[in-house]
């Protein structure tokens, strides 16, 4: 008996490792710690990954006996990692492929990017697994993949950027594949037929726009696992040939498009378990007809689609159910009372539809659930939290967006593995304290926002949870700041907004490194100056505008993005800080409605990756910004200085989306560096002191929306170029010295003549939650109104002022979505056109200090929306027209 277990003692030793004492052999460890290096891991999800035990590592496993990594498993990290990429090379796959006995790769949801498949992967000859899968791959997939032949497993689907017209031959050297994922491919027959080909195919993922047909695939009668994903134009009818497919237990095809109604016989299907219909608009759906036929699924899920009408009582008889979604369709009427004999069900989303009724008390039957979501419904009445208190599994709860009432319970009975609460914008009242969630140690996110609750926190209560986002917009909160978040060191999302909140923002609060957004605007926080380890803040987003801070403004140095401080009472600006900012991400700052004063650091607008930048109404800030315009960065898209008291001419100009310097001191002429920005959209150099002509060139800016050159001292006439902007909604040159006749070629505005409104709200920030929204003040009804969200919906004409002459063109008339029309305050002779009849958009037509003559139209009373009319100072005659 000596001898056998000398022979064991002696393989252990003479193994390159053994996993008995957790190492792998020193190439493969130093592999390992190359493929490390070359990965991007901001959240420390490779943490365990140090020392020489490289098998205990995460994701790793190594072989019992021998010691060598055979596996590598770091998927569906949902881009937590990433790919370190310089000069469009990387070391990770060339680690990896040190790794010689390796048979299972997952490196799914890893970004990847810019990086290709590559061709030596046939390097790895024990590879049975292999996904790669959401990594944003780019390139050609390589045929060398098909000499890969011990492969079983291979994903590499939804890799949008990945080349896939080439040939397809690979695909059928593949024998042994049970599994196959594709990515977007333009599929030919020839792709079609080659995946039909594989026998042992039991589960494939294919996304495609090309229409192919892909009846082939319907001789798959092992396959047991199907997911297509397409992107048509063109409506598809259901698939039929899926019905030959006996063997199949799960089903999904997203955004297909599809326009018919689904067959019974796909329904029929004898092991059908899990149905995924999801972003199928056109789909028609009977759900009857589902339960009917398919009363076996153990998952059902149609979002996205067109699901109408109520929910049918008979769906109680789908006993087996676990996981049901409707969400995001037109679903009507109450929920069934049948549905409280769906004891199986652990998922249940309904959210997004037009479901009414109250909450129903059957929901507390349910004791599997462990998700709920009834969000954004229209239902009413009491949240029943005796029900739901016994729901001891239930995890995740929305009722967000709802019309529900009452209060919260002082207890929520059995809920104790709730981790998500979301009861915001609905209509929740009374007095909540937080410590009534005591009980939830599971609980991270909780949203309480917008309801008419008073929420309240005592002083010096400790939680037991730890929360990562904690959502109190609109609370009724006052006294200062809640000191129990100084134990929240989690916390990523803070949100405690529009409340009554005093006093100073606390040190401690900046030193949280955890923060990914954070708000607390319009509060009452106040105090001389900002702590200086604000500036040590790691939050992308920071939102502090309606408070009353004072002080100098600083800026973050770390990773923040979005950062408004608008509407404070900060005066002055350490340039020296806003210096340090050239390799920061910062994409939106907001300095608007200050007291800031001195001259502004031009430096500013230069920091890399900068979009939006308002200084706006800022009455003392001076100086000659404008000289050095022309060093701003590249990437800026806004810039609002008006309301200050700046001076000078603009010079060389970066091209920008909107360019608001009204109401400064500015001299000179529109600068002709703008001629070639036909990407801007809103220029408004209104209430300077500009001079000379409206240029010609203004036509090429081709984009444009909104032109706001109102009092300056522009002369001449208006150019014939500037009637070819077919997006231009708002024209305002009202109090200048501009003259000659109003051209008829006005007719050609066609976003003038349209009577629908513009969708185009600038939003362009790709890294930040907040768009900017323009404002434009219009001189409406004799009152001077600002529009912010509405201004997709003006269409205004303001030539008031001015010393116009001539006949109004009866061209006019034909911009039927003129809302706003002044021509008031110029020397304009003649009729008015009858052709302005047309105008039933019109809702202030100010005509007056003219020397207009004749009758007043009665094709005015056709005006049904006009509600001001202003002709004085004219020479008519009789009466105005009734109705007019």
């Amino acid at each position: 008996m000596a001898k056998p277990m000398c022979l064991v003692l002696f393989f252990l030793l003479a193994s390159p490792c053994s996993s008995l004492w957790g190492g792998c052999p020193p190439h493969e460890l130093s592999a390992l710690n190359l493929f490390k290096q070359h990965l991007l891991d901001p959240y420390d999800q490779l943490i365990s990954w140090k020392g020489l035990y490289c098998c205990s590592w995460k994701g790793i496993t190594c072989h019992s006996l021998t010691g060598h990594v055979v596996r590598v498993d770091l998927g569906n990290l949902l881009y937590s990692l990433s790919a370190v990429v310089r000069n469009s090379s990387s070391q990770i796959f060339p680690a990896l492929f040190q790794l010689q006995h390796l048979e299972y790769l997952d490196l799914s949801w890893i970004d990847l990017s810019p990086l290709s498949i590559p061709s030596h992967l046939p390097s790895l000859s024990t590879l049975t697994h292999l996904n790669l899968e959401w990594c944003r791959l780019t390139g050609r997939i390589p045929s060398e993949i098909g000499n890969m032949s011990h492969l079983t497993f291979l994903d590499i689907s939804f890799n949008y950027d990945l080349e896939t017209r080439q040939s397809s031959s690979w695909i059928r050297n593949l024998r042994g594949l049970e599994h196959l994922g594709l990515p977007d491919v333009n599929l030919t027959r020839d792709v079609v037929e080659s995946v039909a080909s594989l026998p042992n195919l039991t589960s494939l993922v294919m996304s495609e726009t090309s229409g192919t047909p892909l009846s082939p695939l319907g001789n798959l009668t092992s396959l047991s696992h199907l997911e297509l994903v397409g992107t048509y134009f063109t409506q598809q009818p259901f698939p039929i040939w899926i019905s030959n497919l006996t063997s199949l237990v799960s089903l999904c095809l997203g955004e297909y498009n599809i326009s018919s109604s689904m067959p019974s016989a796909v329904l029929s299907l004898p092991h059908l378990g899990n149905l995924e219909l999801y972003g199928n608009p056109g789909l028609k759906v009977n759900l009857s007809s589902i339960v009917q036929h398919a009363s076996q699924l153990s998952s059902l899920s149609i979002e996205y689609s067109d699901v109408g009408g109520v929910i049918p009582n008979s769906i109680g008889n789908m006993s087996s159910l676990t996981a049901l979604d409707l969400s995001h369709n037109n679903i009507e009427g109450s929920l069934p009372d049948s549905m409280g004999n769906m004891f199986s069900l652990t998922s249940l989303n309904l959210g997004s539809n037009n479901i009414e009724g109250n909450l129903p008390n059957f929901i507390g039957n349910l004791s599997q659930l462990e998700y709920l979501d009834l969000s954004r419904n229209s239902l009413r009445g009491n949240i029943p939290w005796s029900s739901l208190g016994g729901l001891s599994k239930l995890s995740l709860l929305f009722l967000c967006s709802n019309q529900l009432n009452g209060s919260l319970p002082y207890t929520f009975g059995n809920l104790s593995s709730l981790a998500l609460l979301d009861v915001s914008n609905n209509s929740l009242s009374g007095t909540f304290l937080l410590s009534q969630l005591e009980n939830f140690m599971k609980i991270w996110y909780l949203s309480l926002s917008n309801n008419f609750l008073r929420v309240k926190v005592e002083d010096f209560w400790i939680p037991k949870f730890q929360l990562q986002a904690l959502h109190l917009s609109s609370c009724n909160m006052d006294g200062y700041f809640p000191s129990f978040l100084s134990t929240q060191y989690n916390i990523r999302k803070l949100d405690l907004s529009i409340n009554s909140l005093s006093g100073n923002i606390p040190d401690w609060l900046w030193g949280l490194t955890s923060f990914n957004t954070l708000n607390l605007s319009c509060n009452q926080f106040g105090g001389k100056h900002l702590s200086s380890k604000f500036s040590k803040l790691s939050a992308r987003y920071v939102d502090l505008h309606r408070n009353k801070l004072q002080g100098n403004v600083l800026v973050p140095h770390s990773d923040v993005e979005f950062l408004d401080m608008s509407e404070n009472q900060f005066d002055d600006i350490i340039s020296e800080n806003i210096d340090e900012y050239g390799e920061s991400q910062l994409n939106y700052l907001s300095l608007a409605n200050n007291n800031i004063s001195g001259v502004f650091p031009h430096s500013i607008c230069e920091r890399n990756h900068l979009e939006v930048l308002d200084v706006s109404n800022n009455i003392e800030l001076i100086g000659n910004f404008f000289a050095s315009f022309g060093n701003c960065s590249s990437t800026l898209k806004v810039l609002n200085l008006e309301n200050n008291n700046l001076e000078g001419e603009i010079g060389r100009m970066v091209c920008l989306q909107t360019l608001n310097l009204g109401g400064n001191k500015l001299q000179g002429t529109i600068p002709s560096s703008l001629q070639n920005c036909t990407s801007l959209d809103i220029l408004d150099l209104g209430y300077n002191n500009m001079q000379g002509t409206v240029p010609n060139w203004i036509g090429n800016l081709i984009g444009l929306r909104i032109l706001v050159l109102r009092s300056n001292k522009f002369k001449g006439g208006i150019p014939l170029e500037l009637t070819k902007l077919e997006n231009l909604q708002i024209l305002i040159l009202s109090n200048n010295n501009l003259s000659g006749a109003i051209p008829s070629s006005l007719r050609n505005l066609r976003a003038m003549a349209n009577q629908t409104e513009s969708a185009k709200v600038l939003e362009f920030l790709n890294s930040s939650s907040m768009p900017y929204l323009d404002k434009i003040e219009i001189n409406n009804k004799g009152l001077f109104l600002e529009y912010v969200k509405s201004l997709a919906l003006v269409r205004c004409l303001d030539l008031s002022s001015n010393n116009f002459s001539g006949d109004i063109p009866q061209e006019i008339g034909f911009l039927i979505g003129l809302r706003i029309l002044n021509l008031s305050r110029n020397l304009l002779h003649g009729k008015i056109p009858t052709y302005f009849g047309n105008l039933v958009q019109l809702e202030s037509l100010d005509l007056s200090d003219n020397s207009l003559v004749g009758n007043i139209p009665t094709e005015l009373q056709s005006l049904t929306f006009l509600s001001y009319l202003n002709i004085s100072c004219n020479n008519f005659p009789g009466r105005i027209p009734q109705g007019a």
